[in-house]
């Protein structure tokens, strides 16, 4: 439980009004959300133990973290869960929601759960997800990264909607859709009306129903905020309603800043797209090398076999320019293990089970990189150059220092754009 390292007075906003309550030294606290005013982090905490259990804004370097949950930025959460709504085809405002009633969307391990959506490692690994999206679970570890249990909890979303609308004949509710990931789809489409016992629906429930991974006798007392009341379980109504209630608060609470950080995300997505058709993969390479420029063609005729467009082609041919300079045979430094022109990780990345040998075959490096590109629907769609190169980046080299990444692999592809509209 995090601690307080010395007294702080509470304050309305960051380093603002005094509330003339304080936060005791030494005293447990329940971190509520966090704020930046130009260097200074704050958190907004509640004094758990003290009368009223006053709440405030103090420095962050006066609270004790040693507690493993730890508050995420909620413009970043916000941001991330944009992104995998639109690979994914989930809904921004339903993944931040659930991760509000969730974790209140912070970060860490309680129990046997993770990360903001509270995932169990049995979740993330579940066969019953599909072959699909390689990126999301090849490592487990990959479970405690809260960027990658976005995507995963929006893919999540995405097929328990699919099996629910089979069932209903329509598409679910965002409360439907939520019991369904907590309990199944056949508790969802039936609660809502129902006076019986929350267990006696589960045991009625058929196997395929229940949400993968989990332990069909331990959703009542995992989900016990929603499935009990006084230590019993309630009916499938009662369970409903309080869902809906709690989804309903949790949307309007951060329906607002999940609206400005949309705006923000899809404005940079398609920055500088026009309404023409998309570019034409047909660059000019002049400016490479001939063994280079044998490795590009290699990649535009691989993607353009695979049906990818221009921008497609074009924002992969400059992903593998600056991960290995169109080198076959490139390997990073150690201790990490890159190999090969999109430098596929073999620790924890694209690469996991490959061996060195296969992964600088051109042919086995691009194919690899391309199965990953179908899985990803905004990858696909994309109409402008900068929207594929950013998905390419975010989604399936995911470097370190991202933005910056993307700044600069664009600036390349433009590059090849620029030369090749030069010498038409």
């Amino acid at each position: 439980m995090p601690t307080m390292l010395r007294s702080m007075k509470l304050r309305k906003t960051p380093g603002g009004e005094d509330t003339r309550r304080e936060a005791p030294k030494g005293h447990p606290v329940t971190v509520n959300g966090q704020d930046q005013v130009n260097a200074d982090l704050y958190f907004n905490i509640q004094v758990d133990d003290v009368d009223g259990q006053p709440k405030g804004w103090v420095k962050a370097d006066s609270v004790n973290q040693s507690d493993s949950v730890v508050p995420i930025d909620r413009k970043l959460f916000a941001a991330e869960c944009w992104r995998s709504a639109i690979d994914f085809g989930a809904n921004a405002h339903y993944l931040v929601a659930v991760a509000t009633l969730r974790s209140n969307i912070a970060d860490g391990v309680v129990g046997d759960e993770a990360g903001p959506f509270r995932l169990l490692p049995t979740e993330w690994v579940a066969k019953e997800w599909g072959a699909a999206e390689l990126l999301l679970r090849l490592d487990p570890e990959l479970l405690f990264d809260w960027r990658m249990q976005c995507a995963a909890f929006a893919l999540m979303a995405f097929r328990t909607a699919a099996q629910l609308q089979t069932k209903l004949g329509r598409g679910p509710t965002a409360t439907e859709l939520f019991l369904a990931q907590l309990a199944g789809s056949g508790i969802a489409a039936q609660a809502q009306k129902s006076d019986e016992s929350i267990l006696t629906l589960l045991t009625r429930q058929s196997d395929a129903d229940f949400p993968p991974g989990q332990s069909h006798e331990k959703i009542v007392d995992r989900f016990a905020k929603w499935f009990k009341e006084n230590g019993q379980p309630v009916t499938g109504k009662q369970a409903f309603d309080t869902i809906s209630a709690g989804l309903q608060m949790a949307l309007d609470q951060t329906k607002s800043m999940v609206e400005a950080t949309g705006a923000v995300v899809i404005a940079d997505v398609f920055a500088g797209v026009e309404p023409t058709a998309p570019s034409s993969s047909n660059l000019n390479l002049t400016s490479l090398s001939a063994e280079k420029k044998a490795m590009a063609e290699k990649i535009l005729a691989a993607f353009a076999k695979a049906g990818f467009g221009g921008v497609q082609q074009t924002a992969a041919v400059a992903n593998a320019m600056a991960e290995s300079g169109l080198q076959a045979d490139s390997e990073s430094d150690p201790p990490e293990q890159s190999i090969g022109l999109f430098q596929l990780n073999m620790k924890n990345g694209l690469g996991v089970g490959r061996t060195k040998e296969s992964l600088k075959d051109p042919d086995t490096n691009i194919g690899i990189i391309i199965d990953a590109a179908k899985h990803l629907q905004a990858f696909q769609a994309a109409i402008s150059l900068r929207e594929a190169v950013d998905v390419f980046v975010r989604r399936i080299e995911r470097p370190a220092n991202q933005t910056v990444e993307v700044d600069k692999r664009l600036k390349i592809a433009e590059t090849f754009e620029a030369t090749k509209t030069l010498l038409a």
